[in-house]
């Protein structure tokens, strides 16, 4: 059904090349230098400037393909009018790529500005790559900038293994030897020692099943004092304006109440495991010393999927976290917790504006009226389903596995289904099967499997 994450569609819209009138040098371009990164061109189109050829590539791509390039000249804007129909999306004059374009000395025309609001704009050394779902459009004419600058470094991240790294305190108390008893041919771990009994235990896995399995063994073995995950500041260097601005929100939250008076809303959810993940890297940047552990609160329905308790239980393990499960509804569960720890200052939550009754919600905002007095705190908010997607993928971040057999929001058992839009017809293995969430293509269906 799907292809492997180093395996590449490349689509070359030219009329040209299809009327014989230019030969075809791009094939050649991408298929060396994708080698050698490690990846591979699986298919290679070349199709005409029309706009309905386009949407049908698109959609057939991005059903088979994790990675799509599109080359083409941008200017007269008919690939942004495809995405725009693609994603169902009204088109809008994108101001970050008309800022490159104006400062580079770029000559560009109005159409081409035009994309649906929720594309990414990664700067290169001189045109941008412009990407959205893991659809990447390359100017032509800055195919090999484009490739060096900014796409060679991008395909290299987003091809490396993931990696699941902790830290613990353990108390040995002359049991060194022990630790020869935990075979594990995937963890790599290191001791530091610190004092006659006390060391530092750093420990990785590409697999976090398996760095969890491990740690559980651990403890079974010798005194684990505290264990914390090392996630590291990556996130710093990134120049996408959402990953920037959520960044922002989350320290200017910790800024103004701290970090030990802000919970999260934390379900096992898409969102708010992104935020999860920001918002701990926030922490270990800015607060090396804060030893309490991050807390969340769980707001549990009549009949949660069980895969995404064990994904919450999970994260708790891996992140080290204190999460307060409460099964009542949601204004309770809020005068509960404040009413047990009454320093509670500020929520942070995963919502988008693209969520039901969120159109107007603003990144800090008070509680209704009605509601236990606490600033919502809403870093996500301009973010769009895409953005979610490409950040888990791009940063290999865990996140609940229901998401990869079809279903798209997560509510419970009683009131969710696979979303239908991702029933895909295998021609090859004649069958049908579920596509995973980061394959829908219409953000406004995100939750159509919420209406059971």
């Amino acid at each position: 059904m799907l292809k492997s994450k180093k395996e590449c569609n490349l689509i070359i819209i030219n009329d040209s090349i299809l009327n014989n009138t230019a030969g075809d040098t791009y094939s050649s371009f991408f298929i060396t230098n994708l080698k050698n990164l490690g990846y591979t061109v699986s298919k290679i189109i070349i199709i005409p400037s029309d706009f309905r050829t386009i949407i049908q590539e698109l959609t057939l791509s991005n059903r088979q393909y994790d990675l799509t390039l599109i080359v083409t000249n941008l200017s007269n804007g008919i690939v942004g009018q495809a995405l725009g129909k693609l994603f169902q999306k009204k088109l809008e004059k994108n101001d970050e790529l008309e800022r490159i374009l104006s400062e580079k000395n770029i000559p560009y025309s109005g159409e081409e500005l035009q994309y649906p609001i929720c594309v990414n704009i990664l700067e290169g050394e001189k045109y941008p790559l412009i990407h959205i779902q893991r659809l990447f459009l390359i100017n032509e004419k800055y195919i090999d900038s484009i490739f060096r600058s900014v796409f060679k470094p991008y395909l290299r991240k987003y091809s490396e293994p993931s990696s699941f790294e902790k830290i613990a305190d353990i108390y040995l108390n002359g049991n060194s030897s022990k630790l020869d008893e935990l075979k594990y041919n995937m963890i790599k771990y290191q001791l530091t020692k610190t004092t006659d009994n006390s060391v530092l235990m750093e420990y990785k896995c590409e697999d976090i099943d398996c760095l969890l399995e491990f740690e559980d063994d651990l403890r079974r073995l010798v005194f684990v004092n505290c264990s914390k995950p090392i996630l590291h500041d990556h996130l710093y260097s990134d120049m996408n304006l959402q990953v920037k601005n959520a960044i922002q929100v989350i320290e200017t939250c910790f800024e103004k109440y701290g970090p030990e008076n802000t919970f999260l809303s934390f379900n096992g959810g898409k969102d708010c495991t992104v935020l999860l993940h920001l918002t701990l890297i926030v922490l270990e940047k800015h607060y090396p010393c804060y030893s309490q552990k991050p807390l969340c609160l769980y707001v549990q329905g009549d009949q949660p999927f069980k895969e995404q308790e064990e994904f919450i239980l999970k994260c708790q393990q891996y992140y080290n976290l204190e999460i307060v499960t409460l099964k009542m509804g949601i204004k309770d569960a809020l005068a509960s917790i404040l009413r047990d720890c009454p320093n509670l200052k500020a929520c942070l939550m995963g919502t988008r504006k693209t969520d039901p009754f969120s159109q107007t919600l603003s990144e800090f905002q008070l509680t209704d009226k009605d509601y236990p007095e606490v600033m919502r705190v809403n870093p996500l908010l301009n973010w769009s389903y895409y953005h979610i997607w490409d950040y888990l993928l791009y940063y290999k971040v865990p996140y609940c596995k229901l998401y990869d057999m079809g279903y798209t929001s997560l509510g419970n058992v009683d009131n969710t289904l696979k979303n239908p839009l991702l029933l895909y017809s295998d021609p090859i293995k004649e069958s049908e099967e579920y596509l995973p969430a980061y394959k829908l293509l219409q953000e406004g269906s995100e939750r159509i499997g919420r209406n059971r």
